[in-house]
């Protein structure tokens, strides 16, 4: 699967891996030394984030803030909502969202859409950070 990324994408990648890229930690087995090579690493930093993870996270923020019930998934949901009212169209967030497009579409039409894709990657950046 390929995913066309905004600029900000790259500085938090960029960050993620100036911050953990040289992290060292022991592995049980034979005790040396490793490299983590995840750019989003789980808590043992020897495999890469699951989504009981992530899930941990938002009920963690969701509890001390004093939010309302969401989950990780629900990010998705917003991304397609809040990106078709700005004008993307519905078939490009679909993609975004690794989503097959069905019926006659999936079929006859195998375009990934990446300029649209990259657009409205771009779209959403400016949308949640700035």
């Amino acid at each position: 699967m390929v995913r066309p990324l905004s600029d900000d994408s790259y500085k938090i990648i960029k960050w993620q891996l100036d911050t953990f890229s040289d992290f060292k930690q022991v592995v049980s087995e034979g005790g040396k030394e490793v490299f983590t090579q995840f750019v989003f690493p789980s808590g043992s930093y020897k495999k890469n984030i699951s989504s009981q993870t992530v899930n941990k996270l938002c009920r963690l923020i969701r509890d001390r803030k004093s939010m309302e019930e969401w989950i990780a998934h629900d990010f998705r949901r917003s991304l397609t909502t809040i990106l078709t009212s700005h004008d993307v169209a519905l078939h490009v967030s679909e993609k975004m969202l690794g989503h097959s497009l069905g019926g006659v579409l999936e079929i006859y039409n195998k375009n990934e859409w990446l300029p649209e894709q990259q657009e409205a990657y771009d779209k959403w950046a400016n949308l949640i950070l700035k």
